[in-house]
C-alpha cells in the first residue's frame, strides 16, 4: 500500500473491506426515515450525499469501527481542531472548484497554466494550515496521526518550501494580470524563433520609456509619438489584427506553457487528489461532532461504546433513547431532557429475541427505532446515544414496518406483509438485527398470532437478534413455550411498556404481558369497571325515582 494513502474511514484500502461493509436496503431506509435524519445533519446538497451514503454503507468489522471511534473522540475533544477543520474544509471544496474547472479545458492556455499556478497556491496555503493546525495537538487516533505526519513531511519538504516562497512572490491572482511581458529571440533575418514568458503584470504596459529618453536625447521629439505610443486596436475581439496577435503569442508560447504545466504535475510534494479526496470523510465527521454537541449542550447522554465482535451478538446500552426523535424535538424547541424517556438495551445471552407489548402510544415504535440508530451510529464509528454501552456490529438490519395500503393491491396487506417476512429470512443470518414494527396486525388476530408465532419461532431457530412490537399479548405469553420446544442460541423473552397510575409511563422493562390487568387500570382510571359503573348505577337508583321506576319495568 501507498504510504501517502490515506483515508479517516478505512485504515486501509477501503477494498480490503467490500465483504464487511453493510448496504442497507431501500426498506430499512424508507422505514426509519434515514434521509431525514442525515438532512437533519446537513441540508447542504453538497454534504447530504456524503452523510447518507456513509451512513447506509455500514462496516461490520469490529476494526474499522474503532479506527473511526477514535478519530471522532480526537474530534469532538478539541475545539481547536474542530475549528481549524471547518477552515480546511471549506478551503478543500475551492480546491475541487479549481480542479473541476481546470478539467473542462483540453488543451494548455495562458488561463489553464494560470489556473493551474493558482490551483498550486491554493494547495500550498492549505498544507501550511493544516500543518499549523496539527502543531501542538495530542491527537490518540491512528487516523489522524498519519495525516499529521503526512502533512507535516510534506510541509517541511524543501521542495515544497522553495515553491510556496516562489508562489508568494510571484502569484498573481488570474483577474488580476493586466499585461505581459515576454521574451522573443531573432534569427538573423529578424524572425521570430524563440519566446518565453518574462514576467506576469498587475498593471498595464506603459509608454516605453526607453524610446521617449533616447529620442528625446536625439532631439526627435516629433517622431517619439508615433514609435513610442502604445496603439490601441480598438474594442472589437474580432478586429484582424488584434485576432493574429493573440494567435501569434498563443503559438509562441504554447510549449513554454506546456512545459511549466507538466512541471508543475510532476513536483513530488504537490497531489492535489489526496486533498480533495477527504472532503466526504471530513464533512460526515464535522456534522456528526456538531450533533453530538447539539445533544450534549442540550443534556441528551451520549457515549462512545466498547466494541465487542461479531461473534459475541451482543448490544448492551444504558439509557439510550431515538436520536432521530429527539432531533426533531429540539428543532420545535421542547426540552428533550424532561420530556424524553430513557431506556435500556439489552440484548445478550439472556435474551435476543424480545416480544415489546404495551398500549397503543406507550413508545413501542420510538423504542424500535432506537434501536435501529443506535446500532447504526455505532457501525459508522460515531457516538451511540446512551450513558455506557458495549456492542457487536451486524451483518445487516431488517424491517418490516407497515407499508402504504397502495403497495398491497396485488398481494393484499397479508400477502404483502408475508412476501416481505419471506425475504428477510431468505437473506438474514445469527448476526443481523430484525426490527418487527406491528408485523401482522393487518389481519384477523387468529390469522396474525398463528403466523407471528412462526415467526418468532424462526427467529430463534435462525439465532438472530430481532425486535417484535406487537399488539398481540398473547404471543409474549408463550416465550416459554417458543424457548423450551425450539432449538436456539437466542432466547425469547417478553418486554412491556411501563404503566403508572393508569399513565403510560414510557419505560421498557422485562414482564409479563399486561394485558387484560392494563385494559383493568384504565378502565379503573375513567370509572369504567364494573364495579365502577354498578356502584353509580346503584347511587342513582337511591336518589332517583324515576330511575327506580324504569328499572321495575
Amino acid at each position: 500500500m501507498d504510504d501517502n494513502y490515506i483515508s479517516l474511514l478505512w485504515p486501509d484500502n477501503e477494498q480490503v473491506y467490500a465483504s464487511k461493509t453493510i448496504n442497507l436496503n431501500d426498506s430499512t431506509i424508507e422505514s426509519l426515515d434515514i434521509a431525514g435524519f442525515c438532512k437533519r445533519l446537513s441540508d447542504r446538497f453538497d454534504e447530504y450525499d456524503y452523510i447518507e451514503y456513509i451512513l447506509t454503507h455500514l462496516c461490520h468489522d469490529e476494526g474499522v469501527i474503532k479506527y473511526r471511534q477514535n478519530i471522532f473522540s480526537d474530534i469532538v475533544s478539541s475545539k481547536t481542531l474542530l475549528s481549524s477543520l471547518e477552515t480546511i474544509l471549506e478551503n478543500l471544496k475551492g480546491l475541487k472548484l479549481i480542479d473541476n474547472e481546470a478539467s473542462i479545458l483540453q488543451d494548455v492556455t495562458f488561463w489553464t497554466f494560470f489556473n493551474q499556478y493558482k490551483k498550486l497556491g491554493s494547495y500550498t496555503d492549505i498544507i501550511s494550515t493544516i500543518n499549523e493546525a496539527f502543531k501542538g495537538l495530542e491527537l490518540k487516533s491512528e487516523g489522524l496521526s498519519k495525516l499529521k505526519n503526512i502533512i507535516s513531511s510534506m510541509a517541511e519538504n524543501e521542495e515544497f518550501k522553495k515553491i510556496s516562497k516562489s508562489i508568494n512572490e510571484l502569484s498573481v491572482d488570474i483577474n488580476e494580470i493586466k499585461s505581459l511581458t515576454l521574451g522573443i529571440n531573432l534569427d538573423g533575418d529578424l524572425n521570430p524563433i524563440e519566446a518565453t514568458l518574462v514576467s506576469v503584470n498587475k498593471t498595464q504596459f506603459k509608454d516605453n520609456g526607453f524610446w521617449k529618453n533616447y529620442l528625446d536625447r536625439q532631439g526627435m521629439i516629433n517622431i517619439m509619438d508615433n514609435m513610442s505610443k502604445i496603439h490601441r486596436l480598438g474594442n472589437d475581439p474580432r478586429h484582424p489584427l488584434m485576432h493574429h496577435l493573440s494567435k501569434d503569442i498563443e503559438s509562441l508560447l504554447k510549449p513554454v506553457m506546456k512545459n511549466l504545466s507538466k512541471t508543475l504535475k510532476k513536483l513530488p510534494c504537490i497531489n492535489t487528489n489526496f486533498l480533495t479526496s477527504l472532503i466526504p470523510e471530513i464533512t460526515f465527521y464535522l456534522r456528526a461532532a456538531e450533533l453530538y454537541n447539539y445533544l450534549t449542550e442540550h443534556k441528551m447522554p451520549v457515549c462512545m461504546p466498547q466494541v465487542l465482535s461479531l461473534a459475541d451478538r451482543k448490544n448492551e446500552i444504558k439509557n439510550t433513547y431515538n436520536a432521530n426523535l429527539v432531533i426533531q424535538l429540539l428543532k420545535r424547541g421542547i426540552d428533550t431532557s424532561k420530556e424524553i424517556v430513557l431506556n435500556d438495551v439489552l440484548f445478550n445471552d439472556d435474551g435476543r429475541i424480545f416480544i415489546l407489548t404495551g398500549p397503543n402510544r406507550g413508545g413501542k415504535t420510538v423504542y424500535t427505532e432506537a434501536i435501529a440508530f443506535a446500532q447504526i451510529l455505532f457501525q459508522a464509528g460515531l457516538f451511540v446515544p446512551g450513558t455506557e454501552g458495549i456492542m457487536s456490529p451486524v451483518d445487516s438490519i431488517y424491517t418490516h414496518f407497515p407499508v402504504d395500503e397502495n403497495q398491497t393491491v396485488t398481494l393484499g396487506r397479508l400477502g404483502e406483509e408475508s412476501k416481505r417476512l419471506g425475504e428477510i429470512f431468505a437473506e438474514a443470518s445469527s448476526f443481523s438485527l430484525i426490527l418487527l414494527n406491528e408485523s401482522l396486525a393487518s389481519t384477523s388476530f387468529t390469522e396474525g398470532i398463528y403466523i407471528a408465532n412462526d415467526v418468532v419461532k424462526s427467529l430463534r431457530y435462525l439465532g438472530a437478534r430481532a425486535l417484535f412490537n406487537t399488539h398481540m399479548h398473547e404471543l409474549a405469553k408463550e416465550t416459554d413455550i417458543i424457548n423450551n420446544t425450539i432449538t436456539g442460541n437466542s432466547k425469547v423473552v417478553s418486554l412491556v411498556t411501563g404503566i403508572e397510575n393508569g399513565k403510560r409511563s414510557y419505560k421498557i422493562y422485562k414482564g409479563e404481558p399486561l394485558g387484560k390487568s392494563y385494559a383493568r387500570d384504565i378502565a379503573i382510571k375513567y370509572g369504567m369497571s364494573f364495579e365502577q359503573i354498578t356502584k353509580s348505577i346503584n347511587i342513582r337508583k337511591s336518589n332517583n325515582t324515576k330511575l327506580n321506576l324504569s328499572a321495575n319495568h
